[in-house]
């Protein structure tokens, strides 16, 4: 529930999804992962993006 993230990269690949913390925005999201099996067939074949060692280190 935040309006920013410190992993864009999981947002921009498609494996993650941000969407704030608005009540009926949250309630929306959460719905449609439940109900629309299309949608959620999605996303267990995207890629999970890792950091490599060197991105690591700046941890």
């Amino acid at each position: 529930m935040r309006k920013i993230t410190e992993r864009p990269e999981g947002i921009e690949a498609g494996t993650a999804k941000l969407v704030g913390f608005e009540n009926e925005k949250i309630y929306s999201e959460t719905m449609r992962l439940l109900e629309d099996k299309t949608y959620i067939r999605v996303w267990p074949r995207q890629k999970i993006p890792m950091p490599t060692a060197k991105q690591q280190k700046g941890l």
